[in-house]
């Protein structure tokens, strides 16, 4: 096995570590308001975040079984949050 680039493990960690950000502003373990009409755009952002960095990953080929689990715990956020947008619509999140 090659040793990996240290931009790809940074990568990696990063893309982990807004996953769990978005966990926790989405949860308001961070900033605990009662109000997600600024922590919820804060999580979408971190979460888009994650998803790229994570794709960057996966387009670059480096580290492709770890990138496709980050691509999927974003993705899921990602769905989840929008489809609470679709089908509850009198929720304020922003």
């Amino acid at each position: 096995m090659l040793p990996s680039h240290p931009y790809t493990t940074f990568t990696l960690w990063s893309s982990l570590c807004a996953w769990l950000a978005g966990l926790a502003l989405f949860f308001e373990v961070i900033r605990p308001f009662r109000d997600l009409e600024a922590d919820g755009p804060l999580a979408i952002a971190c979460w888009a975040m994650g998803f790229m960095l994570a794709l960057q990953l996966w387009v670059g080929k480096h580290r492709r079984a770890p990138a496709a689990v980050l691509l999927l715990l974003h993705g899921l956020c990602l769905l989840a949050c929008f489809g609470l947008f679709v089908l509850m619509p009198p929720i304020r999140l922003f």
